[in-house]
């Protein structure tokens, strides 16, 4: 069933509920008030009973509560529905034992309401057995709808389809003008009145509506009702019957109905406002506990939780305190923990810088005698001399390039590397790339196709952001084909952002690890027979200068179709200085860097 077609069947199932409760009103006023026309719609036919009233009246709350426990998850309406069926099935059962053993309950006496030679009437104020059996189906529906409310079986569209049943026949009787048939038999039953009949068999239409949404699923989580209002709902609903019994014990046959109102309020007065002291007295100590909760949530654990109760309230703060105290040394244990893992994160991160540094530092000089020796200033050499000076030239070159991205993934980590951020054409920054980039190009014969909007502006570091497409130029040089190797570079405006893509025919990077790339020393192939080379810490120093300057990276790939590269850039630098200041600075201090 669809979420219309359900909403349709509760917003039936609601209007009938309404209309039966108000049809049991409205005759209750009419035995009160004396208006014969709402006590029996036609003139020397059956009237509905006192009783049959006020059972129609709690039969339309009975529906409406459980229509919405099931369409809202009312778990009030829950609390509230033992109420009306305890008062349906006192009297009910009550005057149906009365009915056949010929025993006066009592009940009679307060219900009273007939008027001399009322038509169809066996015992005075008692309603036929049909009416009577009719009235314990609804309490039993509802009764089985509270016990079976994650998931109800057949029995309520029976029980709908029987009460349907009984007043069709009583309406057929009185149509057919056979007394029978609307259940007045001599000496067993007093007859069932036409408007009785016509409300039961709303109440069957209401069941069997009811039925149809009674397995669907529910919300999860209904509406909040605090423990209070629950406190006050049962302990007010449970006294209903109770109060009633009283008032059927007080009353007598020589009392009308009126006489005993003054006694209705004192006893619904003194109910209310035992039931607020009451709950006051048991939910102060668990709301106590709640916002002790919420505060031990929030990290403050100085609170004296012991509530000093001798009960199972008192047992759970004593527990919630030994909970407390562990929580409490558990986050100082950690604290502690955290503060030394820092501080030796910060020893080793100055003793990287400091080692990195010294060693490009005696760099400089090898790398400078090489290229001394290769320029023959200091004497001819062989090829072989040429040939193995190269090599250590160009490992030389590569340990210093290491050693420069370890220096960066430091001065990141360490807050010491600035930004000069400055106005700059994209396109001209990317064509001076591809320039120094081709000499490499050329060598593995890749060819590049630029796709670039022209006069494209950037608040950027010039530098920084050659770094990055340097970068992601060589990982695409790395993972192309040689000989056949093809890499497209795309500049374009998105919004306020200027948008470079870089694209490969590579050999792709798997799905589940394009969200790793850009963390340090992360590696798509970690085997040890991997094919190509790197340190992984290229893509991460990437990403940190990109959230500097408030943009974004990303990548996008498929296994054997290349990879692509998305960068973001502001193009406006007061808008990026202006607007994003404080996304930069938190970018910045995330990712180790000051501006």
């Amino acid at each position: 069933m669809d979420i219309l077609e359900k909403s349709r069947q509760y917003n039936l199932v609601r209007i009938l509920s309404i209309t039966i409760g108000l049809i049991g009103l409205t005759v209750i006023l009419g035995w009160i008030f004396g208006i014969d026309v709402l006590e029996s719609l036609v003139q020397n036919t059956v009237t509905m009973k006192f009783s049959a009233a006020v059972s129609f009246l709690m039969s339309g709350i009975m529906l409406y509560l459980i229509n919405d426990s099931r369409s809202r998850n009312s778990e009030l309406a829950r609390i509230l529905l033992p109420a009306p069926i305890m008062v349906v099935m006192f009297y009910m059962v009550t005057l149906l034992v009365s009915t056949f053993t010929r025993i006066p309950s009592g009940i009679e006496d307060l219900f009273v309401m007939e008027k001399a030679g009322a038509v169809g009437s066996l015992l005075p104020g008692v309603p036929s057995v049909a009416t009577m059996v009719s009235f314990l189906l609804i309490v039993s529906a509802s009764v089985l709808s509270l016990l079976r409310y994650e998931k109800q079986g057949r029995e309520i569209p029976i029980m709908g389809g029987m009460i349907c049943a009984i007043s069709v026949t009583a309406l057929l009787g009185y149509a057919a003008n056979v007394s029978l048939m609307y259940y007045m038999v001599p000496r067993i039953s007093s007859g069932m009145a036409i408007h009785t009949a016509i409300t039961f068999l709303l109440v069957g239409v209401a069941l069997v509506a009811y039925s149809k949404t009674s397995n669907s699923e529910s919300p999860k989580i209904g509406k909040f009702v605090s423990i209070r209002t629950k406190i006050i709902t049962i302990f007010f609903s449970g006294m209903t019957p109770a109060m009633l019994l009283i008032l059927l014990f007080r009353s007598s046959s020589s009392q009308s109905f009126p006489t005993v109102i003054p006694e209705v309020v004192t006893l619904l007065s003194f109910t209310l406002i035992a039931s607020i002291f009451i709950s006051k007295f048991i939910s102060t100590p668990i709301v106590k506990l709640q916002n002790i909760a919420q505060e031990i949530g929030k990290g403050n654990f100085d609170l004296d939780v012991n509530l000093h109760t001798n009960d199972e309230i008192g047992q759970l703060s004593s527990q919630l305190e030994k909970m407390k105290e562990n929580i409490k040394s558990n986050d100082m244990e950690l604290r502690e923990s955290n503060q030394a893992l820092k501080k030796i994160d910060k020893q080793k991160e100055e003793f990287s810088a400091m080692i990195s540094h010294e060693l490009k530092s005696f760099l400089v000089p090898i790398k400078g005698y090489v290229d001394l020796l290769l320029s023959e200033k200091l004497g001819a050499l062989n090829d072989g001399q040429k040939e193995r000076l190269k090599i250590v030239s160009s490992s030389t070159e590569q340990l210093r390039k290491l050693i420069s991205d370890i220096l960066d993934v430091q001065k990141l980590e360490m807050g010491v590397l600035k930004l000069q951020l400055n106005e700059c054409i994209i396109s001209d920054l990317i064509n001076d790339v591809l320039v120094k980039q081709r000499t490499e190009l050329e060598e593995y014969k890749i060819t590049v196709t630029a796709n670039l909007m022209q006069n494209v502006k950037c608040s950027c570091d010039k530098n920084r952001i050659e770094q990055v497409l340097v970068n992601l130029i060589n990982n695409s040089i790395d993972f192309c084909p040689k000989m056949d190797g093809k890499i497209r570079i795309d500049l374009s405006v998105e919004d306020d952002y200027a948008k470079i893509t870089v694209t490969d025919n590579g050999s792709g990077i798997p799905s589940d690890k394009l969200e790793k790339i850009f963390a340090k020393f992360y590696q798509v192939d970690s085997s040890t027979t991997r094919e190509h080379g790197g340190t992984g810490i290229g893509l991460s120093i990437c990403k940190g200068i990109v959230d500097a300057h408030g943009g974004k990276i990303w990548a996008e790939s498929k296994v054997g179709q290349g990879a692509t590269f998305h960068i973001l850039l502001p193009r406006n630098l007061a808008k990026t200085v202006e607007k994003n200041h404080d996304e930069i600075a938190d970018g910045a201090r995330q990712k180790g860097l000051k501006l």
